[in-house]
Parts: structure tokens; C-alpha cells; sequence
């Protein structure tokens, strides 16, 4: 299920975890798969590359984990939690617009197994998200 906030039309999708730095993570037992929120690839326009982490590498919530390079900009974005990379989204590698097409479904970035699972209730709540990029 997801919903539209109306103010910006950005989608919301309500199995998801968020942060305020418009990431989202969708927890499955103890493994999360994460990527940017419709709200974000909207701000960062055309993403013409993607630089993400091996897999095997261990990460630290708040560190940096990549960065993406569009036509105006290069961001580096932070990891929203801590944990081992088991996986990068190989369509990011052949065409990464397709997180601007489908940011929640095709256009995840990456899987990792969580290593400190208290970090999640530090994430925002879509209600919470909502408010936030209201």
C-alpha cells in the first residue's frame, strides 16, 4: 500500500522505513534492502551514475556509502544503518535511471544484513516521513 502526500506528490509507500535524509529500508527478518525515496530521486533529477559499496563491506550507520553523480551534481549519501553489504542492484550498473523511474521497486540500491538491529527504531515511520517532507 502506498499513498501520495499532496503537498509535493512524492509516494509514500507504508511497508517502509525512511530517514530524514530520504532513504528508504525495507526490513525482511534480519536482512534490509534499501534505496532512495521518490521524494529524493525527484530532488537529485537524472542519475546518470552510481558509485556503491562491494559487497562483503561492513558499514557503520551514518557513514558514507556511495554517492550518486546526476547532471548537475555528484551527493555522497550515508548508510541509514549498520550492517554487511550482501548485494548492490546489478540494473543500477546497466542503467542507473532506473531509480528515477522506480525508486521502490527496480531502483533499490542495495541488500545488507543487519548488524545492529536497534538501529531501525531510530528510522522514521510513514506517517512520520510524511510529515517531514510535507
Amino acid at each position: 500500500m502506498s499513498f501520495h502526500n499532496p503537498e509535493n506528490m512524492s509516494e509514500i509507500r507504508q511497508d517502509l522505513l525512511y530517514t530524514e535524509t530520504h532513504m528508504w529500508v525495507k526490513v525482511e527478518d534480519n536482512r534490509a534492502r534499501i534505496g532512495f525515496t521518490d521524494f529524493k530521486q525527484n530532488e537529485l533529477g537524472d542519475i546518470m551514475f552510481v558509485l556503491l559499496p562491494e559487497p562483503d563491506k561492513e558499514i557503520k550507520k551514518g557513514e558514507n556509502m556511495g554517492e550518486t553523480e546526476c547532471i548537475k551534481t555528484v551527493e555522497p549519501f550515508s548508510s541509514p544503518i549498520s550492517g554487511k553489504v550482501l548485494s548492490v542492484n546489478p540494473a543500477i550498473d546497466e542503467n542507473p535511471g532506473v531509480i528515477n523511474r522506480s525508486p521502490y521497486d527496480d531502483g533499490w540500491l542495495l541488500e545488507m544484513l543487519i548488524t545492529e538491529p536497534t538501529e531501525l527504531d531510530s528510522l522514521l515511520s510513514p506517517e512520520d516521513y510524511s510529515s517531514l517532507s510535507a
